[in-house]
């Protein structure tokens, strides 16, 4: 249905970042009643649900290759999601899945009142004693210092959280401060390679 009209040069999608459409044009009035009527393309209340990108980064997104998952007992960075920006401890890979241990991010409370469960959220090391309290729930004991919350896996007070291998960043260099703050909380095995790191 793309005419001169829609001043569209190019679409494309990529295997290895799902459910976005790519789409090389100018952001015209025709484009966007043509994309108004394209199925499987999401909407707001705002309308038509996009984002820009620079021309280097589109160049970057073209030569995109599968990823090797890191390595066990690596240091990684997550780039995507509620954990952006976040490191986390591989402690396992399957295929291109990469299992990370994470300070958590709990949704707050008041989440169902409107405000945005995450952008709230800390990071803040999984205490049994506190979530009860505040969440008036008792979260599930699986064994000693194992707990089940908000459908996640909770260990020695860290969040188990499985990734695709391009959702995150090998090349971790630094340890951010505040992350140095959780040394004496965590188990010996975590602490040693905080310590190095930092």
């Amino acid at each position: 249905m793309a005419a001169p009209r829609h001043e569209m040069l190019s679409a494309f999608t990529h295997d290895l970042i799902k459910s976005w459409v790519y789409l090389e044009a100018t952001m015209n009035n025709h484009l966007h009643r043509l994309l108004n009527l394209a199925p499987g393309i999401i909407h707001n209340q705002s309308g038509l649900i996009s984002q820009c990108i620079k021309t280097s980064d589109s160049l970057r997104l073209l030569k995109m290759q599968h990823a090797s998952p890191p390595e066990v007992g690596k240091w990684v960075q997550v780039w995507k999601e509620i954990y952006k920006g976040d490191l986390g401890y591989a402690t396992s890979t399957e295929g291109e899945e990469v299992e990370l241990l994470l300070i958590p991010r709990l949704s707050q409370p008041w989440a169902s009142r409107g405000i945005s469960s995450h952008s709230c959220s800390v990071p803040t090391l999984f205490d049994y004693e506190a979530v009860k309290r505040l969440y008036n729930v008792e979260p599930v004991h699986i064994q000693d210092k194992i707990y089940s919350f908000q459908g996640d896996r909770f260990e020695h007070g860290l969040v188990i959280k499985s990734y695709a291998s391009n959702l995150v960043l090998t090349t971790v260099s630094c340890m951010p401060l505040e992350s140095l703050s959780f040394h004496g909380k965590l188990p010996p095995k975590i602490v040693g390679i905080y310590v190095l790191l930092s």
